[in-house]
């Protein structure tokens, strides 16, 4: 199968049919939604539906022509499923820390605390878990391992550039 799609980076929604069309066969780009947006303001485009974002798309490829897209290894998007989790459980155990140091000036109940510090104790055991998880995994993949080399040429030696930056630089 031949052919050629272009399709506007829109979060997660994207990927999905990016991988599908590109395991079709079909030759995959992924563009900015901003650049987009800035060519057809430029081209004096104002009203927003399908049928004229498709025929902005459809030149905005034609004039900018946009690289191809691959997806990445099965391995590595496991690895940013895995970070993006790992992301929102540091997350949730701010928001928990910050909640006790609010319950400890305002003296609330103990049984508000209790659970407060109970949560913060079962975020920080499932974030080092999910931790050991990431380092099997990237453990377990050669090309992972060599890609995510500590320390990185990406941060030139700067202070605080660390293995979770690191990971987030590279995937």
């Amino acid at each position: 199968m031949s052919g050629v799609s272009w399709g506007r980076s829109t979060g997660v929604y994207h990927e999905m049919a990016a991988c599908g069309l590109h395991d079709a066969g079909l030759s995959v780009s992924v563009v900015n939604p901003a650049q987009v947006r800035a060519f057809a303001t430029g081209m004096g485009v104002r009203t927003k539906n399908d049928m004229v974002d498709s025929h902005v798309l459809a030149r905005f490829a034609m004039h900018a022509q946009p690289m191809r897209w691959s997806p990445p290894a099965p391995e590595a998007r496991i690895l940013q499923a895995l970070m993006a989790r790992r992301e929102a459980l540091a997350q949730d155990l701010q928001r928990e820390r910050n909640r006790h140091e609010k319950a400890e000036i305002t003296a609330p109940t103990a049984l508000v605390l209790h659970s407060i510090l109970e949560t913060i104790e079962f975020l920080e055991r499932h974030l080092a878990s999910l931790q050991r998880e990431i380092d099997d995994h990237i453990a377990a993949h050669p090309g992972l391992s060599r890609l995510l080399k500590y320390p990185s040429p990406m941060c030139g030696g700067a202070f605080g550039c660390g293995d979770v930056s690191v990971r987030f630089l590279t995937i």
